[in-house]
């Protein structure tokens, strides 16, 4: 039991790393990344450990008083009891993260196009100006496709043609 707990705690902390770090990575590369599956482990995995600590206590402590024990007159099972309590908390905030991490995918499935507010207008425009003269057609197609490829292609073509798109 106090395994799992522990383990329910880890998988939790290992998850809050994993889905700062692929917001970070989303925010680097300026577009929806949908969730790996190492996010959607770390949570479900968490929460059955947490579960598997809270119901395997219930089931020795039941176990014990079936057969005329007590199971809070000792020291070990105390402890056995405070971790159930720990691992009863780590459900809660492990069910939050599950619940959390379909909202996250959700908002990402709903959001196909490029992520950063602004691309085509202010500085990234003046940037694309200089670069190739005409900013107006290579953000505007930036912005309807949110792919850096298709923008370069675009504007190698423009190069390639003299300056007329």
């Amino acid at each position: 039991m106090p395994p799992l707990a522990v383990l329910a705690y880890a998988l939790f902390a290992v998850h809050v790393s994993l889905s700062n770090a692929h917001t970070h990575h989303e925010s680097h590369a300026c577009r929806w990344i949908p969730l790996p599956w190492t996010i959607w482990a770390t949570s479900y995995g968490g929460l059955l450990a947490a579960l598997g600590a809270v119901v395997l206590w219930l089931a020795l402590w039941r176990w014990a008083r079936a057969r005329g024990r007590d199971p809070d007159a000792t020291w070990q099972g105390r402890l056995a009891g405070g971790f159930a309590m720990v691992g009863g908390l780590a459900v809660l905030v492990l069910a939050g993260a599950v619940v959390l991490t379909h909202l996250e995918s959700a908002e990402i499935a709903a959001r196909p196009g490029p992520m950063c507010e602004g691309l085509g207008r202010g500085p990234y425009q003046a940037f694309m100006s200089a670069l190739s003269g005409t900013s107006a057609d290579l953000t505007t197609d930036f912005d309807r496709t949110g792919d850096g490829q298709t923008l370069m292609a675009a504007r190698n073509t423009e190069a390639a043609n003299g300056g007329e798109g």
